[in-house]
């Protein structure tokens, strides 16, 4: 087999493993104990997916203004998703202000769904009827311009209503 012939076999196969997802070289070995978002310069040379990071924070109250501390807030990224990518749950509670904030990385997404479950009966102001909303995000950090997308901001205001 001539030169000619080989290079388009090697050209072809190259082409063929990149597309199955096969990992390819590279000179330098990212560190394994970082994610790619501890190290913004490393650039992933595996096949991948495009992802980010979501700083989700709000405020809980009554439906007359009250703050309501111990409510169970879940932030879905589709449906039954309710852990991100580092393998964190994505359930957080309200603090005693009735606030709530977190940070997650998964895939982009125009919106999220966030419900809210009051999960200790009768303290804090009493039962509360459970509750799902959709959010927009909003990008607030550009990427680096390979996998990871950027910084998306989810910002919301809910007022529960009593049993």
């Amino acid at each position: 087999m001539d030169k000619c012939h080989k290079h388009i076999f090697k050209v072809i196969g190259v082409f063929l493993l990149g597309i199955l997802g096969f990992p390819s070289c590279s000179k330098e070995e990212p560190d394994p104990l970082k994610s790619q978002f501890d190290n913004p310069g490393t650039i992933m040379t595996a096949y991948g997916v495009p992802t980010a990071k979501y700083k989700v924070s709000g405020k809980v109250f009554t439906s007359s203004g009250k703050p309501i501390a111990g409510i169970k807030v879940d932030v879905s990224f589709s449906r039954d998703w309710l852990y991100d990518f580092d393998g964190k749950s994505t359930t957080i509670h309200t603090t005693a202000d009735g606030s709530f904030s977190a940070e997650f990385r998964n895939y982009p997404r125009d919106n999220v769904t966030i419900s809210f479950t009051d999960v200790d009966g009768e303290k804090n102001q009493g039962e509360f009827q459970p509750q799902s909303i959709t959010v927009s995000t909003k990008q607030v950090e550009k990427g680096d311009g390979a996998w990871f997308i950027g910084t998306f901001s989810v910002s919301t205001t809910v007022r529960m209503d009593k049993k």
